[in-house]
């Protein structure tokens, strides 16, 4: 009878093997005596409420986001396939296609080599690679186009008579063209056929109706129709650019003398669209555009 062991000494062995997360100071020596307030008791508790969870969590929770992680899963092989299809052909492209194709649903996704394989259609890298494409065009444009232009120039002596006599003709009258001067003008348009000057300052180009594809008239809010008159004279087509934020050049007619001249003129229907009070060069050429302001294309950046 000695050798079998006392009560205590039973739950003390059962004490030894308790659970490692089970409170060091938990003394279960004494729980079985109907002591139902002993802390064994609450920790059983708690341990139960855990198990009713567990089993929640096992049998209704976990299938759904299963669920869940499966359509999402799809979703992302799907727009990650599309992704694919959308790149030039490219060992990018390659790799990301057989990627998907060999891609379970659920199968973790290498990220760091995929953001690696993706950096180069990052929206800042094709900017910048767009941005040196078109200056790389524009410098072949502007070579080609230079390239004609001397092709054209030095193999037609025509022109470059014309060139050497126009020269002359602006030496002789003072950097004006007379009419003798207008056939060869004209000729030389062929070399030279963009022309820059003031509103004030035509004297150096032909006064005929159409000489010109198009006049560009730059800051026309300073400019009166009365001082681009003959410039408009000379174009096919007009394009007028102006901040109409900007004050206008100061009248150099008041309302009476412009309205007695209008009258003497036969003219006075034209004052308010055609006028020069109160009207500048892109006032007149808005107004004469069919949905007037709403016709009017904004500029991003000027200058």
């Amino acid at each position: 009878m000695e050798k079998i062991p006392t009560r205590a000494a039973r739950l003390t062995h059962w004490k030894s093997g308790r659970p490692a997360s089970l409170p060091a100071t938990l003394d279960v020596v004494g729980a079985f005596d109907g002591d139902d307030t002993h802390p064994v008791w609450a920790f059983l508790k708690e341990f139960e409420e855990w198990s009713e969870r567990w089993a929640i969590y096992r049998d209704k929770d976990a299938p759904a986001l299963e669920q869940t992680a499966n359509t999402e899963g799809t979703h992302a092989l799907r727009c990650l396939q599309q992704a694919a299809e959308a790149l030039p052909q490219c060992e990018q492209k390659t790799w990301f296609q057989a990627f998907v194709k060999s891609s379970a649903v659920n199968e973790p996704w290498p990220v760091d080599e995929m953001t690696e394989r993706a950096a180069t259609w990052r929206p800042d890298r094709l900017e910048a690679e767009i941005e040196k494409l078109d200056a790389q065009l524009e410098r072949g444009t502007f070579e080609t186009v230079r390239e004609q232009w001397l092709e054209r120039v030095t193999h037609d002596s025509e022109v470059l008579r014309s060139l050497d006599a126009l020269r002359d003709h602006y030496s002789r009258n003072g950097q004006r063209i007379e009419e003798d001067g207008y056939a060869d003008f004209e000729r030389a348009l062929k070399a030279q056929p963009i022309w820059i000057t003031d509103a004030m300052s035509t004297q150096s180009i032909p006064m005929q109706p159409g000489l010109f594809d198009i006049v560009v008239i730059d800051d026309a809010t300073r400019w009166t129709l009365t001082d681009v008159l003959p410039l408009i004279f000379r174009a096919k087509r007009l394009v007028t650019i102006a901040d109409p934020e900007r004050s206008p050049k100061p009248d150099r007619l008041g309302v009476e003398t412009e309205r007695t001249l209008a009258t003497r003129f036969g003219v006075e229907e034209w004052i308010e669209l055609l006028g020069h009070v109160g009207n500048d060069a892109y006032k007149a050429t808005m107004n004469t555009l069919p949905g007037r302001q709403a016709d009017v294309i904004s500029l991003l950046e000027n200058g």
